[in-house]
Formats: C-alpha cells, structure tokens, sequence
C-alpha cells in the first residue's frame, strides 16, 4: 500500500511496477517527479482509495505497458472494486465500487506518457487529464466506464494522440460530457467509441475554448448531443452520430469563419428523440461546409435546422434550404438577439419557421437586420406549423394548424436598422413586426397577415 502524500518518484528514480507485485494500493495522490519515470507493467491493477490519483510532473515519464489480450490490460480501479484482484479493503461485502471513488491518472505541461491497454473505471472528473503544450503523451487502446465526470479531459494546449479509445457512460450516474477538449489540439484515428446510452443530456464530445483538434472514425451513441462545438476550429470526419436526445451536432458561443471547423466531412447523424434535428445552433449562423459534410439517417428531421441565442459583430447569413435537400427551413427556437455591430441578411426564398410565442428576431442598436426578398423568392417568417410554406416541418401531418400568435414578432430596437424587400410575415403576435420610430428601417413590399 502507497500511502497518501507519498512522493516516491523523486530524485530522478525509475520505478517499474511489476505484475508480481500486484495490485498497488494507493491511499491518496503521488507524483512522478522531474527526471523521474514510472512504468507500469501488462497485467498491473493499480486501485485507488478516496483521494488516490497518479500525476507526471514536468519532465517526469509515466508510461503503461499493457498488452492486447485482456488479462494483460493495465487497470486503474476503485479499492472497492471487489471484481478483480478479490477484496483489497479487506470489507468482504460491506462496499461496492462507485463512480467518483478515485480522482485521476494525469499529465501536467512538459511530461510524457506512451498508454497502451488501459482501462479506467469508477475514476472522479477528468479521470484522463492531459494538459499543457509541451506534454506528449500518447495514447493508444483506451477503454474508460463508470467515472464521475468527464471521462477524457484535455486542455492547456495539450497536442495528445490518441487511436482506439472507448468510453462506456452506460453505468454513468451525474450526466456531463464524456471527453472535453478546450484549448488544445489533439489528434484522434484508429477506431473510436462513446456510448452514453440512457444519458439524456450533455454530449458525448465537446470541443471550445480555441481547440483544433482532428477527430476521425467515432462512433457516438445516447446523451444530448452527439458534438457540441463552441467556437471551434479542427477537422472531423467519419464521425457515426445516433440516439442522442435533443441535436446531432450543436454549434454555439461565437463559432465565426475564423474559428469554424477546417474540415467538416461525413458526419452521419440518425435516431435523434422525436425526430429532432440534426444541426443546432446558438449564437451564430450555419458554419461554412458543414452541410456538405452532413449525411442524414433514420429517425432524424430533414425539414429543419434550429437556432436562437445571440449572434455577436460581424455579418450573419441565414440562406435558403439551409440542408440543401429541397425543402429545409430555418426553426427560431427560441429568441435570436443580433447585438451591437452584428449584421444579418436573410436570403432570398429562405422561410425561417418560430415555435412558440416567446419565440422572436430583435435588432438592437447598432445592430443590422436585412430580409433580401424578391418577387420570385420572398423571405417568410411563419409559425412551424405552417405547412404552406416550406412543407410540414414539425411532422405532425394535419394534426395541429397556425395559429394568430404562434410567434412574437421581428423587433428593430432604437438605433438599429435594416432593409426589409419582398417580406411575408405570417402568424406572429403584436403585429408580428416592431419598429422603433428611432430605428433606421426601409421596407417594401413586405406583407403582415394572420397575426394578432
């Protein structure tokens, strides 16, 4: 047994845990020390109690030499886990393992690490964490379940490769992402799955913060999302979305050309709760190639892409048939503020479908709001159950009708302005359009009708 507060790695020692002297036991956190390495040999169980955690410092190497064959996997556990290596806390049955009863294998700026055949169970957050970008660790073969937490973290600049990796959320009491990545760049290839099945929200990836990773060959299943990307730059291809609850992929907080993914290619999404949609969105419009990247399953909507939230300075462009199948429209879910120094035109021919009352487009000062309509092609704004324009979007069949108030209304506050050409608005409330007398609005040809 390691006891807590054990520095056993300094002094510029190697230390290789052998299978013969199997398992370690460790009471709480160690650290592998500047010029000091640890290797942990195939088939070593190492389990920890409450506060155990391993963390390569600095110039320190902490590799795992475990093999294919499972007996010979390296295996971090909870010390309760009476599954393998019998009772180490000598409680007979008194506890079982749970999620969060460890802290975490991690990796700080500047050390190192090779992991091969490693599994992880009953960890705490981040119960993985690479940081830093002078670490360089590489990770190959890596299978988590039943942490407490993200699973995977990698932050800080962090430029980890990682090939083959599985993390099973199945067993995952406290729903949050399963591998988070923020400001970091890390590579993923080989084979790679998350399964978050009976997990109904967060997302199996999320990715912010300035991050350019590569992620490639996923397998995502369960939780909220299948990706969340907040203003995230990188590549992701043939990346197998499915049962998520709410999106497939959701993009949001200021994704702008600049910080848009890189490439975007055969994200296959189906199965989403209710026939939901594919693509989210808040705080922004459709990131360039992302449709082109997109390929839509089974029990996925076709009709629509969803966003509300804030779109921040710059120019904004919702186009028609956002999907680009022939018949998709815009769903406002929720309220879409264009803030000070945000310009937005909305194309001709695209019809941009609210669902509720509250649910509205408001200019403030500063900000631009453009419906670019002609007689050919006008811009709608309707209720999403309007199925004269844009088809039957929300699936219902005849089952429900627009309604007068079905949505609130396009507001330029004071300050703001706009061109409004070739417009119809249909089914809002107060008027279903607001113009301040302040607001530097021009319109034609802009038709209100069924709206209270």
């Amino acid at each position: 047994m390691i006891p807590r507060g054990t520095d056993i790695f300094a002094d510029r020692q190697t230390v290789i845990w052998s299978l013969r002297n199997a398992p370690y036991i460790i009471e709480g956190g160690i650290t592998v020390q500047r010029g000091s390495s640890l290797t942990i040999e195939a088939g070593v169980v190492v389990k920890l109690g409450q506060y155990g955690a391993i963390n390569a410092y600095r110039g320190s190497s902490l590799d795992m030499a475990g093999a294919a064959p499972p007996p010979q996997h390296v295996i971090f556990t909870s010390v309760r886990d009476d599954s393998i290596n019998g009772d180490s806390n000598g409680d007979g049955d008194a506890s079982v393992a749970n999620a969060g009863d460890w802290s975490n294998v991690g990796y700080t700026d500047g050390s190192s690490g090779k992991l091969r055949h490693v599994e992880m169970r009953y960890g705490d957050n981040g119960m993985l964490a690479i940081a830093g970008a002078d670490s360089a660790v590489d990770v190959g073969h890596l299978l988590t379940t039943a942490n407490a937490g993200y699973a995977v973290n990698i932050h800080s600049g962090a430029a980890a490769v990682f090939s083959d990796i599985t993390i099973d959320k199945t067993r995952y009491p406290l729903d949050t992402h399963a591998l988070l990545i923020s400001y970091a760049s890390p590579v993923f290839s080989g084979s790679n799955r998350i399964d978050k099945t009976g997990n109904i929200s967060s997302a199996g990836i999320n990715v912010g913060g300035d991050s350019a990773p590569t992620l490639e060959n996923f397998t995502i299943t369960g939780g909220q999302y299948g990706m969340v990307l907040y203003g995230a730059r990188g590549r992701y291809r043939n990346i197998s979305i499915s049962d998520v609850s709410a999106a497939g992929v959701y993009f949001s907080t200021y994704t702008t050309a600049a910080s848009a993914p890189d490439e975007f290619s055969n994200i296959s999404v189906s199965g989403v709760a209710n026939s939901g949609p594919a693509l989210a969105m808040e705080n922004q419009v459709l990131p360039a190639g992302v449709i082109g990247g997109l390929v839509l399953g089974a029990g996925v909507s076709d009709r629509y892409v969803a966003i509300a939230g804030n779109l921040i300075a710059g120019n904004h462009t919702l186009v028609a048939d956002p999907l680009a199948n022939g018949g998709s429209v815009w769903l406002l879910d929720g309220i879409l503020n264009l803030l000070q120094g945000a310009t937005l035109n909305v194309d001709p021919g695209t019809i941009v479908k609210l669902n509720n009352s509250a649910a509205r487009l408001s200019a403030a000062a500063g900000a631009t709001l453009n419906l670019n309509g002609n007689s050919d092609f006008p811009v709608v704004f309707t209720s999403f159950k309007d199925d004269l324009y844009g088809g039957d979007s929300n699936g219902d069949g005849n089952a429900s009708q627009p309604q007068a108030g079905n949505w609130n209304q396009i507001n330029y506050a004071a300050g703001s302005s706009g061109d409004l050409q070739w417009a119809r608005l249909r089914y809002g409330r107060n008027g279903a359009l607001a113009i301040d007398i302040d607001a530097a609005v021009t319109q034609a040809n802009v038709t209100v009708e069924f709206s209270n």
